[in-house]
């Protein structure tokens, strides 16, 4: 693990120290808005996760359960359309 990375996003990562096998999650986050995740990016403190292509919910990298994205990417002009990869830049 590397001791340069931001507390938050430490549990987030794999675990070097475990070897290939059944780890259960540090977090789950479940939503009404998406039945599954086709995308995940994290960045900047959040959580992107694109949605079959056609929205990208926005979460906190501590988010875990049954929680409401902080901000949707969604609409018309957004132009999404079975998006099969998630790029951020800032």
């Amino acid at each position: 693990m590397d001791p340069g990375l931001p507390s938050k996003l430490r549990g987030a990562l794999p675990r070097s120290d475990v070897p290939n096998r059944d780890v259960a999650p540090v977090r789950r986050i479940t939503n009404s808005a998406f039945t599954s995740a086709e995308q995940v990016a994290v960045a900047a403190d959040e959580i992107y996760v694109s949605s079959f292509g056609k929205s990208v919910l926005v979460f906190p990298v501590g988010a875990n359960g049954d929680v409401m994205s902080t901000r949707q990417i969604t609409g018309a002009t957004t132009r999404l359309n079975s998006a099969a990869g998630l790029f951020l830049t800032f």
